[in-house]
């Protein structure tokens, strides 16, 4: 069995017992019942759609983004300090031109380099 599967159990099951001590989460009116219910739900739908994007769907955005949110936040955990200035790649590559330009420009990937930023915060 490989680690990441084992991570996963644990987690599951940690956030199954945990959640529901939540205040927040306590005071919303739904018994503990619901609210793991819906916590497996969730983590069943996230696997259902990594599945889809995976193997049957041609257009796989979301498996390619977070790929390259996890190199970002390997990045952030080996060299933190060029996780934090290494937005200028593109602007090396392409010049500062081309303010409106949608591709070929620092630009024009700097929505994308700050939402692989972003994910790999989070």
């Amino acid at each position: 069995m490989r680690l990441e599967f084992l991570f996963t159990i644990l987690y599951t099951f940690l956030f199954i017992w945990l959640v529901p001590a939540i205040p927040f989460v306590k005071n919303s009116g739904l018994g503990n019942l619901k609210i793991r219910i819906v916590i497996v739900f969730k983590l069943l739908t996230g696997l259902g759609v990594a599945y889809y994007f995976a193997h049957t769907s041609m257009y796989n955005d979301y498996l390619g983004y977070n790929e390259d949110g996890f190199a970002q936040y390997k990045l952030l955990v080996s060299q933190p300090s060029v996780f934090f200035t290494n937005f200028t790649a593109e602007a090396d590559r392409y010049g500062w031109g081309g303010l409106l330009d949608a591709s070929y420009s620092f630009w024009g990937y700097l929505r994308f380099n700050l939402l692989f930023k972003f994910i790999g915060l989070m």
